[in-house]
C-alpha cells in the first residue's frame, strides 16, 4: 500500500511538472523553431499588405498582393505612391519586371552573384525572422478578438536605417500581421502591414504568366 501511495505521489508531482512546462510562455526561440516547422507544411500562399516609409517629413504609401507556388514562384504587384504599379515575376532563374509608367517588361536573369528577388515577400521576412542576429520576446497583445507575440529583430543585415524590427505575430499562425521598421536613432523607418494571408491556397500557374507583346515585323 506504501509503494502504491508513493507511486501516486510521483505521478501527480510529474503530472504537476508537465502541466507547468505546457502551460509556460514560449521563448523567443520556441517561437523561432515553431514558425520554421509551420513553414515546411506551405505549398503556396496569397497575401495582401500595405507598406508606409517615412521619406524625410512625408510618408509614402505603397499597397502590394503577392502570390507563391512552390517551389519557386513568385509574383508581386506593388501599386505605387503616385498611383501607377509595378509586376514582379520570378521563377527563380528568371525575373521579369512591368513598369506600368513605361508600358514595358524588363527582363533580369539570376545567377549566383546577384538573384534579385520581388520587394515585400512574405517568405523574405520569415527568413530575416529565423535567420536573426538576436531576438527576444518582448510581450504579447490583444487586438481585434487576437492575440499577437510582439518581437524585438535584430536583422543579421541591420544597417543604420534599419536597425530592429518589431514583429506581431499573431499567436495561433505565427504569421505577421505588423512589421516595424528603426532606425539606429530610434525612429520608425517603415510599417509593414498584413491585411490578408491565406496559406495553402489554390493558386494556378497562370497566375505567373509573363504576357509580353510581339513586337511589330
Amino acid at each position: 500500500m506504501r509503494k502504491l501511495f508513493l507511486c501516486l505521489g510521483v505521478l501527480l508531482l510529474l503530472g504537476s511538472s508537465l502541466a507547468l512546462s505546457a502551460c509556460r510562455a514560449p521563448t523567443a526561440g520556441d517561437l523561432q523553431k515553431r514558425l520554421a516547422r509551420e513553414i515546411k507544411g506551405i505549398n503556396s500562399y496569397h497575401g495582401q499588405m500595405e507598406m508606409r516609409i517615412a521619406s524625410g517629413d512625408s510618408v509614402d504609401r505603397y499597397e502590394a498582393e503577392q502570390w507563391y507556388l512552390a517551389p519557386g514562384h513568385y509574383r508581386v504587384d506593388v501599386r505605387l505612391p503616385h498611383g501607377l504599379g509595378q509586376r514582379f515575376i520570378t521563377d527563380g532563374e528568371v525575373t521579369h519586371i512591368f513598369e506600368e509608367e513605361l508600358e514595358e517588361w524588363f527582363q533580369v536573369e539570376n545567377t549566383a552573384e546577384h538573384s534579385p528577388r520581388p520587394p515585400f515577400l512574405l517568405s523574405s521576412y520569415w527568413e530575416n525572422f529565423l535567420d536573426a542576429r538576436h531576438i527576444a520576446l518582448l510581450g504579447s497583445e490583444k487586438m481585434e478578438k487576437r492575440t499577437y507575440y510582439l518581437l524585438e529583430v535584430i536583422p543579421r543585415d541591420a544597417n543604420p536605417f534599419r536597425e530592429k524590427e518589431i514583429f506581431w505575430l499573431d499567436s495561433k499562425t505565427l504569421m505577421p500581421m505588423r512589421i516595424e521598421t528603426y532606425d539606429d536613432q530610434g525612429n520608425l523607418r517603415a510599417e509593414l502591414v498584413f491585411h490578408e494571408i491565406r496559406l495553402n491556397s489554390k493558386i494556378e500557374m497562370d497566375v505567373f504568366a509573363v504576357e509580353i507583346p510581339e513586337e511589330p515585323s
